[in-house]
């Protein structure tokens, strides 16, 4: 008889030896059988290379993976046992069973993406089930985000219009940097989420090109984000929407718009859950990997535009754990998908430590008149506005 090794599965490949039928322990032990006969004739070779492809299998289970350390629904272990004579001191073989567990390949699945507006345009994107039992701050998913964001280009601008959309849709960037930074803040970071092509109506080229600005643009419709790409925009570009939850998750996403009236169009596109046709599905990031896959920065300013997904994805933000100083937020569709509206919203925001400056946006058009479009600025109460800093300095003097 031989004694029996029990080994601790900690990686999505593992050898482990059993004996007949005792059970799988945690820990890493030899016990005899029978201690007469082990310490008489104990077992001589080195079980863990045995060749188990040689071996008869006696049996094949597929069991939850604890490769993550805990139980995902989107992982399996397909669990083999084989039979083997190991040889003992005495020259004698005596049969055992050897088992190998190993980690099922991952599901991936690859959604071909259509756009009424791209006709004949078709992009792919992928959607990985695991990915959405991980935690934002998990190191698996900040290195899978890490691998899904382009660095900013190094080729010159390629801009169609740039003159019309330096100053975003309605000057935004303008009021910004009027009433916080005051035209000094040189070498900042920002965010603009909802970058559409990087250029139309964007919000962050007048702080990229005027003040040297670097940042983040992040666009879920991929025939819009990958347009984005052909302008060389000097920030780091990120295809995905947004969690709405603390992990990834998978929403319906629809193309076109979100909001549409009597057939008429009054939003972009966006997530969607009122069981519509036509939608397609898409892996939503936490905003919060995001930035822990960039170094968590300091961000300056984001522009978040997102058609009606603003206040849930701003929910799941650890505020003590990130620096944004300040947000301009699109409101007037809080309520039209997740719950929550624009009143509820602002109270959230002071909560969280920021404050509101009413009416810093004020720039408008037709369309947005019609639409009812609101955009609210939010700096955080530590942050001195652009009139604070220049009484601070007189102070000073």
């Amino acid at each position: 008889m031989a004694k029996t090794m029990l080994r601790k599965i900690s990686t999505p490949l593992a050898i482990f030896v059993i004996f007949l039928h005792v059970a799988f322990c945690d820990e890493l032990e030899t016990e005899p059988i029978d201690e007469d006969i082990e310490e008489d004739d104990p077992i001589v070779e080195d079980l863990t290379k045995v060749d188990l492809s040689q071996l008869k299998i006696v049996s094949r289970e597929i069991e939850p993976s604890q490769v993550l350390g805990f139980e995902c629904e989107h992982l399996k272990d397909e669990v083999l046992v084989y039979s083997y004579e190991a040889l003992t001191a005495s020259g004698k073989r005596v049969e055992m069973h050897l088992g190998d567990r190993k980690l099922i390949p991952a599901k991936k699945t690859i959604h071909n993406i259509t756009n009424a507006y791209y006709p004949g345009e078709v992009h792919y994107i992928s959607v990985v089930p695991y990915l959405e039992c991980l935690d934002m701050d998990h190191t698996i998913l900040v290195d899978e985000v890490k691998g899904r964001i382009d660095p900013p280009s190094e080729e010159e601008y390629n801009f169609e219009n740039l003159e019309e959309n330096f100053h975003g849709e309605t000057g935004h960037p303008d009021d910004v940097d009027r009433i916080i930074f005051g035209g000094q803040l040189k070498d900042g970071f920002f965010i603009e989420a909802g970058s559409v092509d990087a250029e139309t109506f964007s919000d962050t080229l007048y702080f990229e090109i005027n003040h040297n600005w670097t940042g983040l643009l992040v666009e879920a419709i991929p025939q819009l984000y990958q347009k984005g790409l052909t302008k060389h925009r000097k920030a780091y570009g990120i295809q995905t929407c947004l969690s709405i939850d603390t992990k990834p998750k998978t929403e319906e996403f629809d193309q076109t718009a979100v909001w549409v009236e009597n057939e008429e169009t009054k939003s972009m596109g966006g997530i969607v859950n009122d069981g519509r046709e036509g939608t397609q599905q898409m892996q939503c990031m936490p905003l919060y990997t995001i930035l822990l896959a960039l170094g968590n920065p300091t961000v300056n300013w984001i522009s978040l535009d997102i058609e009606g997904a603003e206040f849930a994805v701003l929910k799941t933000i650890p505020w003590d754990k990130v620096d944004i100083e300040s947000l301009t937020v699109e409101t007037h569709m809080l309520g039209t998908v997740f719950p929550g509206d624009r009143q509820e919203f602002l109270e959230y925001m002071e909560s969280v430590g920021y404050r509101h400056i009413k009416d810093a946006h004020m720039g408008t058009n037709k369309l947005r008149q019609e639409l009812g479009t609101i955009d609210d600025l939010f700096v955080r109460k530590d942050v001195p506005l652009a009139e604070e800093r220049r009484k601070l300095t007189k102070d000073e003097l």
